[in-house]
């Protein structure tokens, strides 16, 4: 179980890996040519995912690698008015026009710490101009020490069904490490508070392999999640990215470094077991939710849908095309005021679709041999066979009529798993992007 591969790849790497082959195109930009399929052509989905991402946040956690800024009101106004130009020139093409969104996630960043009329108008602005269904789930994500009553009153008001809180830990010595900005009870109030209001969606996440943090610890928090009756648990081991303040503390000896490898998979497999052993269920690898619930947006996400992402940073998929959008405050206001804020693009082909449909299936633990005939004419293991017998030899995952399914050593070692269907030179990137 702990050492099947020389190396463990992390959780957090395997979204960016679901970009493939975007970072094997620089040079074939394909934005122009998406444009005018999106301008004539109409979706073949019945449903579509929704991203919008606001990059601001009242305070900057010194974990945190997600491109996000520190708030300023002026910049938030520009950068709101040029989300609102985005939003209209996708809503004016024809493959948008067609489309019905049956989930939307607003992610940071942290929106909430926007003002309350600002998220009202944005929710108002998605509904007006995108085809929103009326039962579409709605999720933003918040702290728990900017989630104002108020604010959040506003949200259930105005449609939000689902929230997100970044919990991290109960712990108050190791939140303080994470330059988290309240305490475990206010943490815990806040949560009570969104429960009082009416949400009976609310996910958190927590983050395991934390400086300081024993498998007692992890314990605890996970019995604290489950007390706290919450539909939905994240668990995310933590990632200490290059350039971060975080790295920058532990390279200079002022916080204790993360355990090794081996702790990490203790941690994860105490967290499907208590979880599990609690009611929920392993939706995908880092979500875990009661039996009626679900977190619809992943599920698109990680399968064969449509994602129009918007925002500095948003990645999404529309029809074969893959994008990201530009990074950094200021350049996308100048970009998403000017036209289309995509800074990159590929049309992928059939080849592609399949091995990415493999890596981002993969994430949410099983993949269908039927869906895959169905979508691409052909059967997985006649495209897979090497990976297939290779992976099932080691005891990564179970194969039968229906599906491959990863074992619970192939969700420890899942990243991994995932690279056995992403051509090598890809690969390569990611040891270069995410290595030590």
């Amino acid at each position: 179980m702990h050492n099947i591969y020389r190396k463990r790849k992390g959780f957090e790497i395997l979204c960016p890996l679901g970009s493939y082959p975007l970072f094997l195109r620089k040079n074939k930009d394909d934005k122009e040519e998406m444009i005018r399929f999106l301008a004539g052509e109409s979706t073949r989905h019945e449903t579509s995912s929704l991203y919008v991402h606001i990059p601001f946040c009242d305070s900057l956690c010194n974990f945190c690698c997600f491109y996000r800024t520190l708030l300023d009101e002026t910049q938030a106004e520009k950068y709101l008015d040029a989300l609102k130009n985005e939003v209209m020139r996708y809503a004016d093409t024809e493959y948008i026009r067609s489309s019905s969104f049956a989930s939307v996630y607003i992610g940071g960043g942290t929106p909430t710490s926007l003002k309350t009329e600002q998220l009202v108008d944005l929710l108002s602005l998605l509904k007006e101009r995108f085809n929103i269904k009326s039962d579409a789930e709605i999720t933003v994500e918040t702290t728990t020490h900017n989630a104002e009553s108020d604010k959040l009153e506003a949200l259930y008001e105005n449609g939000v069904n689902r929230l997100s809180f970044g919990v991290q830990t109960f712990k108050d010595s190791i939140r303080n490490i994470l330059t988290l900005k309240d305490t475990r009870s206010e943490a815990i109030s806040a949560i009570h508070a969104a429960q009082d209001i009416g949400f009976e969606n609310i996910d958190i996440d927590l983050m395991y392999n934390l400086p300081g943090q024993s498998i007692a610890d992890w314990r605890m928090d996970l019995r604290q999640a489950v007390e706290l009756e919450l539909e939905s648990v994240s668990p995310n081991p933590l990632f200490v990215a290059r350039g971060t303040s975080f790295a920058e503390q532990i390279a200079a000896g002022e916080i204790p470094p993360r355990s090794g490898d081996e702790t990490e998979i203790d941690m994860y497999l105490l967290a499907i077991n208590e979880l599990e052993n609690a009611g929920y269920r392993q939706q995908n690898l880092v979500h875990f939710v009661l039996p009626e619930k679900e977190h619809l947006y992943a599920r698109m996400r990680f399968g064969n849908h449509d994602c129009l992402a918007l925002g500095a940073s948003g990645g999404g998929f529309l029809g074969t095309y893959l994008y990201g959008n530009v990074r950094g405050v200021n350049r996308y206001i100048e970009s998403a005021n000017a036209g289309f804020p995509v800074n990159i693009c590929a049309n992928l082909t059939v080849d592609e679709l399949m091995h990415k449909y493999m890596i981002w299936g993969l994430h949410s633990i099983e993949v269908g041999k039927n869906a895959f005939r169905e979508l691409f004419g052909v059967e997985l293991t006649d495209i897979f066979p090497e990976q297939i017998e290779s992976l099932e030899r080691r005891g990564l995952i179970e194969s039968d009529d229906s599906k491959i399914a990863l074992t619970t050593a192939g969700k420890v070692w899942c990243t991994n798993v995932a690279e056995e269907f992403c051509p090598e030179r890809y690969v390569t990137i990611f040891e270069r992007m995410f290595g030590n």
